[in-house]
């Protein structure tokens, strides 16, 4: 490889480790603030080797993690900007649905992103929230909510992400959010289930369930 070259893919690696890591440190602290603005407690622990999970709402621990997929490659940036296109089409012949977002929601979750789910597991939390801001699969969904004006706030996926957690042990909460403007700034989200089964260190995804992802709300 040509010095020049080596040097251009040693420069785009860290500018992509910043990006992400930037964009990870904001969606936490984001989230965190706007747990407390709904009305949540929030506290912050050290993590050590028993945890390694971002905050507690309540006292339930929370990891979030940050999409930033279409950033970094030219094999992202095409798979989003063919998202992106597909869904402003649907979106101008008015066949872009509730139904249809939710599915590519679910299927988001279920083909690229467990692992990263298993990995919050691991970090001990017990609610994950995913910030799909830089997904077509986000823009999608805030799409949907600027041509219908359905409304999927924040507050109320964090509620269902408690209730789930506090009443059902077969799954965990996952909330998937959005951030867009239009003519106002907003946050859609909705909540999850994702199914997961007890383990010797506690539990997992459970494999065996993947067509019991589903949207709570």
């Amino acid at each position: 490889m040509p010095l020049d070259e080596r040097a251009r893919k040693q420069y785009d690696d860290s500018i992509y480790q910043w990006f992400k890591d930037i964009s990870s440190i904001n969606a936490e602290l984001m989230f965190a603030g706007l747990c407390y603005m709904s009305g949540y407690k929030i506290s912050f622990e050290k993590s050590d080797e028993s945890h390694d999970y971002d905050f507690l709402t309540n006292r339930v621990p929370v990891q979030v993690k940050a999409n930033i997929t279409y950033r970094g490659s030219t094999d992202r940036a095409n798979k989003y900007l063919e998202g992106t296109q597909k869904v402003a089409h649907m979106s101008h012949r008015g066949i872009l649905t509730i139904e249809y977002v939710k599915n590519e929601i679910i299927n988001f979750i279920r083909y690229d992103y467990l692992d990263q789910i298993r990995k919050a597991i691991e970090q001990k939390a017990r609610i994950v929230i995913i910030d799909g801001t830089q997904s077509s699969v986000g823009f999608a969904f805030n799409k949907l909510v600027s041509d219908t004006g359905a409304n999927f706030n924040i507050k109320k996926s964090l509620s269902d992400a408690l209730v789930l957690y506090e009443t059902n042990d077969d799954f965990i909460p996952l909330v998937f959010a959005a951030n867009a403007y239009d003519y106002n700034y907003r946050i859609s989200s909705t909540c999850l289930k994702i199914p997961i089964v007890k383990t010797d260190n506690g539990f997992t995804i459970d494999d065996a369930r993947p067509n019991s992802i589903d949207v709570i709300n």
